[in-house]
């Protein structure tokens, strides 16, 4: 029935020449013809749910998530290094330092993740794109704000 209202019924109204839900006077109110747009119903056959809320979603990179699948290891759950990284990687950075991370803008935290650092880290360049990137690098500067008092 959904369907026939939304798709059927507003062709068969202009084909009889009869004003369509967006015109003024038309057999649905504004009000029904936005909500009918607001609806959770697909936009193409074979899709489902909310395509401005899948759009949004996709264009805001989790950097929790990526931080977790791709540094967490070496740079620790909160971003203090594990002993076993901090003894096979002499320099390697601590999130939580607030001191190291006030020194670094997010952009150069960004070209160390783009680029590496030699052969202690190696670039994510071909693993995460330039705003998963960005996304790690905020999410990392919040591990120094959490531990400033």
């Amino acid at each position: 029935m959904t369907f026939f209202l939304v798709v059927l019924l507003p062709s068969l109204l202009l084909a009889q020449g009869m004003p369509g839900p967006r015109s003024p006077g038309g057999p649905l109110a504004p009000s029904l013809s936005s909500e009918f747009q607001r609806s959770s119903l697909p936009a193409h056959p074979g899709t489902t749910g909310d395509l401005a809320a899948t759009t949004d979603q996709a264009q805001e990179p989790d950097g929790k998530a990526l931080y977790r699948e791709h540094c967490r290891s070496c740079h620790g759950a909160n971003g203090v290094p594990p002993q076993r990284a901090r003894d096979e990687y002499e320099h390697i950075a601590t999130f939580a330092d607030s001191v190291f991370m006030a020194r670094r803008s997010d952009d150069s935290l960004v070209a160390v993740i783009r680029r590496g650092t030699g052969k202690d880290m190696k670039s994510f360049r071909e693993k995460m794109s330039a705003e998963e990137m960005r996304a790690v690098a905020q999410y990392i500067r919040a591990f120094a704000r959490r531990r400033t008092p």
